[in-house]
């Protein structure tokens, strides 16, 4: 005959679950560690990265900045050096059309007889012809007079007399400064002349 005591309580091995639980709960904190350690490395390496993205974004900047003021620089020199060939060849052309007879002969003409004339120095700018005349004279009316012929006659103006002085030779020493109108006829006169020697040596050759 099977005789049970229902009072008395079942006998249970509870380690292994104990165990079990141990081992789960180890786990999870090396989960939650190993996460954390992960999330410290990537912030480190996010933080890391906007540094560098920061750092490539002024270089591209600066980059951009100096392409700018290179091609500001180039594109003025340019320009500058483009102006400057412009003007030397305006200069020449208005050079090889400038006739020193006729300027000399309307000189002739107005030179009182006690002013000796000792320079002529022509400057040509943008179309402007400006003449500095060296004179000497035996007294500073000589001088006087050539300054108003000067001023009346119409291929001069804005004629001014700069300087005068006197010399060792009791002579008086005069710059006279103005702006001087060649004629467009002589101006037409030799370039049709130049255009007729080009064409006769290129028809020569």
């Amino acid at each position: 005959m099977l005789r049970i005591n229902l009072a008395t309580r079942p006998f249970y091995n509870e380690r292994p679950i104990y165990l079990c639980l141990g081992l789960l709960a180890l786990l999870g904190v090396t989960l939650i560690i190993n996460g954390g350690l992960e999330m410290v490395r990537l912030s480190r390496l996010r933080t890391a990265l906007d540094h560098r993205m920061a750092g490539v974004e002024r270089d591209r900047a600066e980059l951009n900045r100096r392409s700018v003021e290179l091609d500001r620089a180039t594109g003025s020199t340019l320009l500058e050096s483009l102006d400057n060939a412009t003007g030397e060849a305006t200069s020449l052309v208005e050079r090889r059309l400038f006739s020193w007879t006729e300027l000399f002969d309307r000189l002739e003409v107005l030179i009182p007889e006690n002013v000796r004339l000792t320079e002529v120095r022509p400057e040509f700018v943008d179309g402007v012809v400006s003449v500095s005349l060296g004179v000497v004279g035996q007294s500073r009316d000589d001088i006087r007079q050539l300054v108003e012929a000067l001023q009346r006659a119409e291929a001069f103006s804005m004629v001014l007399n700069r300087q005068v002085e006197l010399t060792g030779e009791s002579m008086y020493r005069g710059l006279i400064e103005g702006v001087y109108r060649q004629p467009t006829s002589s101006l037409q006169g030799r370039a049709g002349a130049e255009d007729d020697r080009g064409n006769g040596s290129s028809s020569r050759e």
